[in-house]
């Protein structure tokens, strides 16, 4: 439907009562979006619109690639700075040590924490999903090594890790 009521608007209604047209065409250019021939039937520009419906079903196909892209790809392992999060599943204690095995809805998350803080040992952290790599972090800290985490919907779990000569392993958890 035309957004002019009675279908034409008055430009067009009075060049066609008059039968002429500034332009001397057999077709009236009544606004940007809508041709009229000299008779007063509406034309439609099938090639314009048609151009539009196909740039716009590229943009979303484009977008719709992109979304799907993210659902396919696997969770990337990797050592983050901050605390884990999901909750605690698990504690491995040693002498010197504990290691705590988070689980979240898609990944596991571990951290080496030290039984008392203080001056600087070696510390490490190492998790890793069954039928993938482990993720490590080792180095001299204070309190805790890690959290390092991995993608594990529906996966076991093993988890090492040591504090100065102190060490203690999981065995395969969470499956």
């Amino acid at each position: 439907m035309h957004p002019y009521e009675g279908g034409r608007p008055p430009s067009v209604r009075r060049a066609l009562a008059r039968g002429n047209h500034p332009r001397g065409s057999d077709v009236v250019r009544a606004c940007a979006h809508c041709t009229y021939d000299r008779s007063g039937d509406r034309v439609l520009q099938g090639r314009r619109r048609r151009g539009r419906r196909v740039a716009s079903l590229g943009v979303f196909t484009a977008a719709l690639w992109l979304c799907a892209g993210g659902l396919f790809t696997p969770p990337v392992a990797q050592a983050s700075t901050e605390g884990c999060g999901g909750r605690l599943a698990r504690t491995v204690t040693f002498g010197t040590g504990e290691v705590r095995v988070y689980k979240s809805r898609n990944q596991a998350c571990a951290m080496t924490v030290a039984r008392v803080s203080g001056e600087r040992r070696r510390m490490t952290v190492s998790i890793q999903p069954r039928g993938g790599a482990p993720v490590r972090e080792a180095g001299r800290f204070t309190r805790y090594a890690g959290p390092v985490t991995v993608g594990a919907i529906n996966r076991c779990v093993y988890v090492k890790g040591s504090v100065g000569a102190g060490s203690g392993g999981s065995g395969w958890i969470l499956c």
